[in-house]
């Protein structure tokens, strides 16, 4: 996508998303600046253009906003894959309870993902609306707000929340379509800078300095979770192929 910014009689660029957020960020243009779009007939305001968002300033005490593109759906893919373990091991622990050998069919273990996610849809939404972000999110310093910083209310959340579930993961019932949901969600990220829903919803993902020790940890807790997952795969075997 290629942009031009309206300089008295003349114009200025051809300017990529990204070199335009940047030049936002930096103060060399501003929201109410006219612009023109590749493709588009006419002139609109700089708020206007989609992938565009007014950062919010650092918290007080928190790391700055690194400089650079704010697009990374990798981050936002890791932070998001954080939440939905700890939804599942929530969820798991009482169907595991209720039926252990459930847990080795993997029709069951779709279930639990699915009912997992759909339960995590006002958790999440809660978390966003009160704390701006969730623990995968906390964790890796992404943060959801509205284009003026502040924090979604929970309707706003919830309504990204449905969107994420529905149009990011495809509901997580069935595998491919959650694949398929995904790869779109992804190229739309990377490709346009921002998603469906938070395009739809006027909301802003920002990214804070993640740092080795808070990298560390995320590793850490996979690291926790795959473990965790083949030692019960082992102890379920072993217990089936004990003498009866």
């Amino acid at each position: 996508m290629q942009i031009h910014v309206r300089r008295g009689y003349g114009t200025d660029g051809p300017y990529s998303l990204e070199q335009l957020q940047d030049m936002l960020d930096g103060g060399a243009i501003t929201f109410d600046d006219i612009v023109w779009v590749e493709g588009t007939e006419g002139w609109i305001p700089l708020n206007e253009v989609e992938g565009i968002y007014l950062r919010p300033a650092p918290e007080l005490g928190g790391a700055l906003v690194e400089e650079g593109p704010q697009t990374r759906p990798w981050v936002r893919y890791w932070a998001r894959s954080i939440d939905i373990a700890l939804i599942c091991i929530i969820v798991g622990i009482p169907i595991g309870a209720v039926l252990p050998d459930g847990l080795n069919n993997l029709l069951v273990a779709q279930f639990i993902q699915f009912l997992a996610l759909t339960l995590w849809i006002p958790i999440e939404a809660a978390l966003i609306a009160t704390f701006g972000c969730t623990p995968g999110k906390a964790l890796l310093g992404v943060r959801v707000s509205d284009k003026n910083g502040s924090n979604l209310s929970f309707g706003q959340a919830l309504s990204r929340s449905f969107g994420v579930w529905w149009m990011g993961l495809g509901t997580g019932l069935i595998p491919l379509v959650t694949l398929v949901t995904s790869l779109f969600a992804y190229n739309r990220l990377s490709n346009n800078g921002v998603t469906a829903w938070d395009r739809d919803g006027g909301f802003m993902v920002t990214h804070r300095k993640v740092g080795i020790v808070r990298t560390l940890v995320a590793i850490a807790i996979f690291a926790v979770i795959i473990a965790a997952a083949i030692t019960a795969v082992m102890d379920r075997q072993a217990l089936d192929s004990s003498p009866k």
